[in-house]
């Protein structure tokens, strides 16, 4: 027989999993309507985040492309 199992306890390794879930740096609100990309949270805008830099500065270059402004 075994014994009851307890409150389960995360390893180190899973409380490195559990705080990569935290919210990313690199975010960016965007309103494709007004052309506009804040770094700061506006009504109406729509949140992007994003897991890495590179992706992150991918996303700010197509915007600056598509001649978005930037507040």
């Amino acid at each position: 027989m075994t014994a009851p199992a307890g409150p389960r306890r995360s390893s180190p390794a899973e409380k490195g999993v559990l705080e990569q879930t935290a919210p990313s740096p690199w975010r960016v609100w965007v309103s494709t309507q007004r052309r506009i990309v804040s770094f700061h949270p506006e009504e109406g805008f729509r949140l992007l985040e994003f897991q890495s830099r590179e992706l992150f500065l991918a996303c700010l270059d197509r915007y600056t492309g598509e001649r978005y402004r930037y507040m």
